[in-house]
């Protein structure tokens, strides 16, 4: 969910050069990555909605939310580890869920639009 939730922050924040990969792709194939979902009330059509109008909206409202919405699931990651006994490799995999959505929302994130991100990112372990 994690690794979901990030690469659909990176369709509406990043750039084919820093994600190495089409971006805004999802919304003109009617696919809605997180932060356009929880930008928009439900029962709002947004086929009707240009798609760049529904990106702008995401980035305005949806960001924030989503980028938390990351970080709780890299907590259940965290949780889920605390099953396993003590060791260096459960040591490692600790740190990999935060480092993994802060390194990636800090490096492909687009400089327009990093000011939206950089609040909401944890220090990395």
């Amino acid at each position: 969910m994690l690794f979901q939730i990030v690469d659909d922050l990176l369709d509406v924040l990043s750039t084919p050069e820093l994600c190495h990969k089409p971006v805004r792709q999802d919304v003109p194939q009617g696919a809605y990555p997180m932060p356009v979902l929880l930008a928009y009330r439900p029962g709002v059509d947004l086929t009707e909605v240009a798609a760049a109008d529904v990106y702008a909206t995401a980035r305005a409202r949806g960001v924030a939310p989503a980028v938390a919405t990351a970080y709780e699931w890299a907590d259940r990651a965290l949780a889920a580890l605390d099953a396993l006994p003590p060791s260096p490799a459960r040591d490692r995999l600790r740190r990999l869920p935060v480092e993994y959505a802060t390194t990636t929302l800090t490096e492909r994130v687009a400089a327009p639009y990093e000011g939206l991100v950089r609040p909401s990112l944890r220090a990395l372990p």
